[in-house]
């Protein structure tokens, strides 16, 4: 059931986001020893995720000393080509309350109509050692992998 609703919200939020034109509020998109970076909420128990498009990095922050993991899933969308995949993943903090594990990746950039060609959308979710959703509250966010 759980991840049912994961689902329906993580779809509803690229559905929202490649309909609507991709709009990201100001705030989630802050300038940070120039680079941009998009976050999610900092207060839910699943932990905290930002990405920082210089450098195409994840950090999942664990808020919680519950004893589960904070797990960042995401996706990549070629705006250019019909929103397709072209990459996903997840970033898993199995460290423990207060602190951070950093991703490195190496997404895809470009232009594309006065903007990012390629979005990535992710969500932060509290899993147990073997993947289960335990919570499931912080919001989806859009990025631009090239940064604005």
């Amino acid at each position: 059931m759980k991840r049912q609703i994961v689902q329906a919200a993580v779809g509803t939020a690229i559905a929202t986001a490649l309909g609507v034109g991709l709009a990201v509020s100001p705030a989630q998109a802050a300038p940070v020893l120039g680079k941009t970076k998009f976050c999610s909420l900092g207060f839910a128990k699943a932990g905290t995720t930002c990405f920082y498009s210089d450098g195409d990095k994840l950090a999942v922050h664990d808020n919680w000393k519950d004893g589960y993991r904070s797990v960042s899933k995401w996706h990549v969308y070629d705006r250019k080509n019909n929103n397709k995949i072209v990459r996903k993943g997840q970033c898993v903090n199995k460290s423990g309350a207060n602190t951070t594990k950093w991703c490195n990746y190496n997404l895809p950039d470009g232009r594309y109509g006065g903007t990012s060609r390629y979005i990535i959308i992710f969500n932060t979710f509290g899993t147990t050692a073997s993947g289960k959703v335990i919570y499931n509250d912080s919001n989806a966010v859009v990025g631009y992998t090239s940064g604005k």
